[in-house]
């Protein structure tokens, strides 16, 4: 229950990244182990991914390239 107030939360925040990762990270083993340091890291890096990606994704539909286009082939 305290999981699901804490991802409401950080959603409410606008910190999806965040939360996504918060959300995954709960659940999978491999994260049991880590410290609160290193969890907390992760989660920053996943914020920070989360609003790169968003800003990418932003100025490529600003840009009007087909869907087709690819970056590679120019």
């Amino acid at each position: 229950m305290m999981n699901q107030q804490t991802i409401t939360k950080l959603n409410q925040m606008k910190l999806f990244g965040m939360a996504n990762g918060f959300a995954e990270r709960i659940t999978t083993v491999r994260h049991a182990d880590l410290s609160y340091e290193e969890f907390v890291r992760l989660l920053v890096d996943d914020e920070k991914n989360y609003r790169e990606n968003a800003k990418m994704q932003r100025l490529l539909k600003k840009a009007g390239l087909k869907q087709t286009a690819a970056l590679e082939r120019f």
